[in-house]
């Protein structure tokens, strides 16, 4: 593969554009290898969160690593020539790429496809999948539905607690001292 494209920065939006995979045609998955297979953004999360080698243990990926994706869309650029490789990619290529490796990835397909999940669920805001059916030898359900923003000024969130926390936050200053350590007691206690 080569580069075609050298980002000098790389944002939310890029990752997104080429790590995120909405899953529109998704309703099961069989196993993990024809599911990371299903569309480049899910080849290209493969090859840079999991350690690959060859059948002889000789060739590893190079793409492992050179990113490391967090919570809430956080994510941390270790290589960015590399990751620059990896996102200008085309599906065509990242097969290739797989293939003249013989990279494979058996293993716990069910939890390996929900690891994804678990990552669209931090890198995209649209709708929240989860999974269940993990009993069934042949398929897993995936389950995707709307999400439910509570919103107020700068704060979103699906709990509205947490909009209410945040909210009180932003005027915690504003407080009288005493009402503010009255309050820092309160919240201490049950860990906010």
């Amino acid at each position: 593969m080569k580069t075609t494209q050298n980002f000098l920065y790389h944002s939310l939006e890029m990752i997104q554009n080429n790590f995120v995979d909405l899953l529109k045609d998704e309703d099961h998955g069989y196993n993990n290898d024809g599911f990371y297979r299903g569309s480049s953004q899910r080849l290209r999360y493969l090859l840079a969160t999991t350690e690959l080698f060859d059948a002889k243990d000789e060739v590893q990926n190079k793409f492992h690593g050179c990113i490391t994706f967090g919570n809430r869309g956080n994510f941390k650029v270790h290589n960015p020539a590399l990751l620059d490789e990896l996102m200008s990619a085309t599906y065509d290529d990242l097969e290739a790429y797989v293939d003249d490796n013989g990279f494979d990835w058996l293993g716990d397909d069910y939890e390996h496809i929900d690891q994804y999940l678990d990552f669209l669920n931090n890198y995209q805001d649209k709708l929240k999948f989860s999974s269940d059916n993990w009993d069934d030898p042949d398929a897993m359900d995936i389950h995707r539905e709307e999400r439910e923003w509570i919103t107020s000024g700068e704060h979103k969130s699906e709990n509205p607690h947490e909009v209410a926390y945040n909210i009180l936050m932003d005027h915690f200053d504003e407080l009288p001292e005493e009402t503010r350590l009255e309050l820092d007691e309160k919240l201490s206690k049950i860990n906010l």
